[in-house]
């Protein structure tokens, strides 16, 4: 479970990322991507875990 939480909130850092006002600090939708696939892949082996 403490895997999806982390993967989460990296998720959620990205998406803030991509649209934030300092060019310095944004991130391509690449970044965002592989974020929310590492996530997906998470919550599938919790759910893999558990059955």
């Amino acid at each position: 479970m403490a895997e999806v939480v982390t993967r989460f909130e990296a998720y959620a850092r990205a998406r803030a990322a991509r649209d934030s006002l300092l060019p310095g600090a944004r991130t391509g939708p690449w970044h965002e991507q592989r974020a929310f696939d590492d996530l997906q892949a998470a919550v599938a082996r919790l759910r893999d875990g558990r059955r």
